[in-house]
């Protein structure tokens, strides 16, 4: 049987071969399948997520102080690479205006909502 080599650690038999092929397929037939099924197993998933961050609690924060440095500069350069995207002004359906950075500060406000509550 031939084998495919992924990276450098992970080769691929045909029969993983032809199941990712299989479910490539399926996805451009069922485009919104991923979120079909999140709609109906909300609940089920966030208990599953809820369950796996009380199990997991340490190993988290000790993976987030391990990759602080790492994070802290990703983060610094996804804000220096957008800084224009990110304080573009846009104007509001309720009159009022905000930037990206801003926009759920501002959908919070009591202006907004009662704009929102008469339209």
């Amino acid at each position: 049987m031939s084998e495919i080599v992924v990276s450098k650690d992970t080769v691929l038999t045909p029969k993983q071969i032809m199941k990712r092929e299989a479910n490539k397929a399926f996805k451009l037939t069922h485009p919104d399948y991923e979120t079909e099924y999140y709609e109906a197993h909300k609940e089920e998933l966030r208990e599953k997520s809820r369950v796996y961050r009380l199990e997991n609690m340490q190993h988290i924060v000790q993976y987030r102080k391990d990759n602080e440095v790492k994070n802290n500069a990703y983060a610094a350069k996804y804000y220096k690479d957008n800084l224009e995207r990110l304080m573009t002004s846009h104007q509001c359906e309720c009159g009022g205006r905000y930037t990206v950075k801003h926009r759920v500060r501002h959908e919070r406000t009591d202006i907004h909502i009662r704009s929102l509550e008469i339209a």
